[in-house]
């Protein structure tokens, strides 16, 4: 008995209705910006977000160090390696970071940190 063998077809439908653009376009990864405060902490999850009094300290802390140095967020974004969407998302909360980037940070502009048990 001679077993029947399936072959996929190697498009869809939509290929013959869509350009290639479109569906190099529909085969990307997509990233979207979402408002931290549209997240929700729930248990057991593995990411977590921290909004207290440290955290508002913090993300004031890059701006202050921004401010500094004098330099647009442009400008300072490109001075440690990261997009002035990052920097804006730092100083106004939407994106984290956590200490180890702060301290590269510091370190590149030549501010000493210095850390005391109260």
């Amino acid at each position: 008995m001679q077993e029947k063998v399936k072959q996929k077809i190697p498009f869809v439908i939509d290929d013959f209705f869509s350009s290639q653009e479109q569906r190099d376009e529909n085969s990307k990864e997509k990233v979207e910006d979402i408002d931290i405060s549209l997240i929700d902490d729930f248990a057991n999850h593995p990411f977590k977000i921290i909004k207290n009094d440290e955290f508002e300290s913090l993300k004031e802390s890059i701006k202050i160090i921004r401010e500094w140095t004098e330099l647009t967020q442009q400008d300072f974004a490109k001075s440690i390696n990261r997009s002035s969407k990052t920097i804006e998302g730092y100083e106004y909360g939407k994106i984290n970071y956590n200490f180890d980037t702060f301290m590269k940070i510091c370190k590149k502009h030549g501010i000493e940190i210095i850390i005391k048990k109260k």
